[in-house]
């Protein structure tokens, strides 16, 4: 399971004990391979955590993406992904960035600048979110960390920003340890 944890990724999570998420792919140096674990907290911070014993694959899907990237690019309102991106809702928006910025690493037939404008639009999205507690700042944190992966696809003005919203997610998560 090699890297498993250094690769970890929040793709989500709710109050009612119910999750229904859509995986990334996996890493191509890895034959797209996914090795998923769940970790469950409860109210008072115990954890739990679930090992899925088996690797599965995630190939990426280089039509959806690309039909997604135009779709980002023309501003076309009528693609389904377009009212996920655009709802507000955190699950829905970092979950979708996230997929979608992984995803575009894949890609060699896109231009670098144009590339560069649907990260700039994926960070736009996720930075204008809404953060409550500690488990919406890591999901949003998985987002920006994969739609950044690629640093010179991205403004000067962004990686200042995530550098920002880096060092503030820290203070919050140990002013929530603090208060706890």
């Amino acid at each position: 399971m090699g890297g498993i944890q250094s690769n970890a990724q929040s793709l989500g999570f709710n109050s009612i004990g119910q999750l229904s998420t859509q995986l990334p792919q996996g890493p191509a140096s890895d034959s797209y391979k996914l090795y998923l674990f769940v970790n469950i907290i409860d109210d008072t911070q115990g954890t739990t955590v679930y090992n899925l014993a088996t690797a599965i694959t995630c190939m990426p899907n280089t039509t959806q993406t690309m039909a997604i990237s135009q779709a980002i690019l023309n501003q076309d309102m009528s693609n389904s992904y377009m009212d996920d991106i655009n709802s507000g809702e955190l699950s829905r928006v970092s979950q979708n960035a996230q997929i979608l910025a992984l995803q575009l690493n894949s890609l060699s037939s896109v231009d670098i600048n144009q590339m560069a404008s649907i990260r700039e639009y994926l960070l736009a999205k996720v930075t204008a979110l809404s953060i409550s507690d500690v488990n919406s700042i890591i999901v949003t944190s998985s987002a920006l960390s994969a739609a950044t992966t690629t640093y010179d696809q991205i403004s000067t003005t962004s990686a200042v920003w995530i550098s920002v919203f880096s060092f503030l997610w820290k203070f919050l998560i140990f002013a929530y340890f603090l208060h706890i």
